[in-house]
């Protein structure tokens, strides 16, 4: 979900901008590699974020197996690691 000053002020986050994790699939990159629902995206590689399109944009770019380096920000505080992208599901 894209932040926006609703969000950002119902949740009293020093953020405006970046991509809101709402859920996350248990089998994918960004569970294993420890994000979590109430996460902000605020960075991905060297890319700003200011929406979850951003986000998506960035890793259709990338193939299976790319190692692409995140920033978020969780319950204020600024965190930063890697994941590791895999293929997509079929179903």
């Amino acid at each position: 979900m894209d932040m926006n000053p609703t969000l950002a002020s119902y949740y009293n986050l020093a953020t405006e901008e970046g991509a809101l994790i709402v859920r996350i699939n248990e089998e994918s990159p960004a569970y294993q590699a420890g994000l979590k629902p109430g996460d902000i995206i605020i960075k991905i590689g060297n890319a700003t974020v200011k929406g979850m399109e951003d986000v998506r944009r960035y890793i259709w770019r990338r193939k299976p197996g790319a190692t692409i380096e995140i920033q978020i920000l969780r319950k204020h505080k600024q965190l930063t690691g890697t994941l590791q992208l895999t293929e997509m599901p079929l179903s």
